[in-house]
Order: structure tokens, then sequence, then C-alpha cells
């Protein structure tokens, strides 16, 4: 389960409760902590599990409360978060040979451009508690959105021999519109081949593109085949990508 807004502060993981809740009792289950990009990150690792044990599934699971964690006081920031959740089941069936095209990074030089105050690294002065609220510096985190996304677009489909413009569809990390109308225009690639919800569901972090995926499959706008680009980015700074052909990965 990939979310940066876990039921309970370190521990136990959401996984553990999401596990019970199904009554998977033999499964194993563990939170995975990549912010936006979380969802690549955990979907990769159950791609790898299942590649490694072909008679098992993996639900992988993109899942925020971000309402629960904003300033509703800062008006700059708070309008932007949403809550939801996603998930998706990954068998044997679904791994393709050979593997998609993934790349997943991250860049700590920017930890202070997205994060939750409080944590073990701050010890408040006596009599004081640290809010634990989301900070967001937009203006930094808009920058190196832009510049990472292309650079992660265009080296996957570098790696696999084709050009942005021969992807069927982006699904990227819904975290602002003039983001993503940012990137297509360094990419040069029309803002239809970006599936956007921004304006009905806001930035729900990990969630983002299950969800984009999950109404794209509903509307019947995805289609088996079609070679989509999955593209995030979040706190960390973290960043990842992969290209596949729906539904295999």
């Amino acid at each position: 389960m990939a979310t940066s807004t876990p039921d309970f502060c370190t521990f136990p993981a959401t996984a553990c409760l999401v596990q019970n809740a199904l009554g998977c009792k033999n499964a194993g289950a563990c939170d995975l902590q990549a912010a936006c990009a979380g969802f690549i990150y955990a979907l990769e690792q159950g791609r790898c599990w299942v590649a490694a044990h072909p008679d098992k599934k993996a639900l992988v699971i993109g899942a925020e409360t971000l309402s629960r964690i904003v300033d509703w006081t800062d008006r700059a920031t708070c309008i932007l978060f949403g809550d939801g959740a996603g998930a998706v089941v990954v068998g044997a069936d679904d791994v393709a040979s050979p593997p998609p095209a993934v790349k997943l990074g991250s860049d700590g030089s920017g930890s202070e451009f997205i994060y939750r105050a409080g944590g073990a690294r701050v010890v408040p002065a006596p009599g004081q508690v640290p809010l634990p609220y989301l900070v967001l510096h937009g203006r930094s985190v808009f920058n190196f959105a832009v510049k990472t996304m292309d650079a992660v677009v265009n080296d996957l489909c570098t790696s696999i021999g084709i050009a942005p413009a021969d992807l069927d569809r982006i699904f990227a990390h819904q975290a602002n519109g003039r983001i993503l109308e940012a990137v297509g225009r360094r990419m040069e690639l029309p803002m239809d081949k970006f599936y956007m919800n921004i304006e009905s569901t806001g930035n729900t972090s990990a969630a983002s593109i299950p969800v984009a995926i999950d109404q794209a499959v509903r509307k019947g706008e995805l289609k088996e085949g079609d070679r989509i680009c999955l593209v995030g980015f979040g706190a960390g700074l973290t960043y990842a990508g992969m290209i596949t052909a729906w539904p295999r990965l």
C-alpha cells in the first residue's frame, strides 16, 4: 500500500488493516512511502514479486486522506489536495516478458520542498508541539516536476526506441493542471495525450494514478493493447515512470 497518510503515525502499516478487512489471512502486507510517486514504486514492487512467484497475486493500493493533514488556514495549498484510493491486482498473466520500461529515482536535495512537519527529526521547544501539517514550496516543486516528468518520459521512450508521440495515453500524477500543461509544451504533445481529472479529484498523491486509470477504464478510454505511460513525482523528492501495454506490466 502506497500512502503518505497512514492510519497510524508510524506503525502498524495501514496495509495490515486492509489485509485484515479483506480476510487475506496468508498475505504479507506493508506500506510503501514514496509520496506522490508511490503507486508506481509499489506497482513495480508488486510486479517483481509476481514475476518471482507466478502462483501468487499482488494487490497494489494507492490511498490518501490528505484533507486531514492540510492547514485549512493556508489557502494557497489546502485547496489543491483531495482524498482518494485506487488499486490494481497483479497476477502472473499480467506480467509481460520482456518487462516494461521502468524508471525509479529520487533527489533528496529537495527534501524540504514538500514535507509534513513533525517526526523524529523535529525536537520541539518545551511546551511547543509542531503542527503536523503539509508544507509546500510551490515554485520549487513546479520547476522540479516539469523538468523531471519531461526527462522521465523521454528517457523511457528512448530506452525502448519510441517517441513520446507514439504513446497512446499518459497517466501523470494529478498534482496541478499548469504542471501538466507545461510538460505537454516541453514535449510538444497535445493535451489530449494526458488523462486529466484534477478538476474533480484534486491532488490525491499516491492515489491519483490508479484513480485516473480506473476512470479511463470505466469510460472506455483505455483499451487492451494501448501503450501507456505512468509518471509521477512527489516529496522526497521522488520520481517514477513506467511504459507498458495495458493491461500487462
